[in-house]
């Protein structure tokens, strides 16, 4: 069985929906990923970069049985397209974003058997049975021993539009003795402005390097996306914040099952008190303690391979 997955990512876009398509990937054994890339945006060297947004995907789909589609910028001309070259379509999908031509449609986060589906014909699976984590954060995971709040992990995903990290490397980079920052493309930049030597700056980490640094962090602040996930499963506490729309729901439930405390949003004028009033919380050992053993149980290891179970029986 030849399954084909069509994602993206980019400058504006992120890397939450290509680390997802990573994660199902590890689950397969004859799987290809097509990605539309946008902007100078570094990608895995072994997927294959192609506008399938604006080109059409017939040729595609004479060598592959199925296809999944993880996209937020795929319109319904375009899922029209896919689903009448597929035999088989599975998409990917937060919010019930639109109505999907598609056989099975699958929302691998906390929430997503809780969002009202009624409108579609497909079938639905959704909620913590499917939440993905790429193989590398499974296998790397280690014991959280906490004690002192030393190392701080700022992370606002793929791309920054909101210019959050100078806000966040200058309000932090003196609480803790090593603050490791993904800075992206915007690496060199934040490294001749800010020379303080508890700061450690990171380009583009690959997942191995990204399991890593979830393995020596104390805690974290992070954008709402995928993120919050990994670092559930691997014992790290965080602060969240929403950086775009989409991912509100995902905050609003890891909230309701008290993995964050408030949801922040990079627009508030408050973002950084309120930000140094919850990481100032976070410091205490038993809160931290009892954070980390709730997402480590609330995260199972075996998302990728339920999506992969139901895939081969559409």
């Amino acid at each position: 069985m030849k399954i084909l997955i069509l994602t993206e990512a980019g400058t504006t876009i992120g890397r939450g929906h290509l680390s997802r398509s990573l994660g199902i990937r590890d689950g397969f054994e004859n799987i290809d990923i097509v990605c539309y890339k946008e902007g100078n945006f570094e990608t895995p060297k072994d997927i294959k970069i192609y506008d399938w947004h604006k080109n059409s995907v017939e040729d595609l789909a004479k060598s592959y049985e199925k296809v999944i589609v993880d996209s937020y910028l795929m319109g319904e001309k375009k899922n029209k397209e896919i689903g009448s070259l597929f035999s088989k379509v599975a998409v990917i999908d937060d919010y019930n974003r639109m109505k999907y031509e598609a056989d099975l449609i699958i929302n691998p986060n906390i929430y997503g058997d809780k969002l009202d589906y009624s409108n579609q014909t497909a079938k639905i699976l959704g909620g913590k049975k499917y939440i993905i984590l790429r193989d590398d954060i499974i296998e790397y995971k280690k014991s959280k021993h906490i004690g002192f709040a030393k190392t701080l992990l700022i992370t606002v995903g793929g791309t920054d539009n909101h210019n959050l990290l100078p806000k966040l490397v200058e309000a932090f980079s003196e609480e803790f003795i090593k603050v490791h920052v993904l800075a992206g493309g915007k690496k060199e930049e934040l490294e001749k402005e800010f020379t303080n030597d508890s700061l450690i700056f990171h380009s583009h980490v690959d997942s191995k390097k990204m399991a890593e640094l979830y393995s020596i962090s104390d805690l974290a602040i992070t954008a709402g996306g995928v993120t919050m996930s990994e670092l559930s499963f691997s014992g790290v506490p965080f602060v969240a914040i929403e950086t775009s729309q989409d991912q509100g729901n995902n905050m609003k439930a890891y909230q309701e099952m008290g993995m964050i405390e408030k949801v922040l949003k990079a627009e508030d004028e408050n973002l950084i008190a309120n930000l140094k009033e919850q990481i100032e919380k976070l410091k205490d050992e038993k809160t931290r303690q009892d954070l980390s053993l709730k997402g480590q149980v609330l995260v199972s290891p075996k998302g990728a391979g339920n999506i992969v179970e139901a895939v081969s029986e559409i």
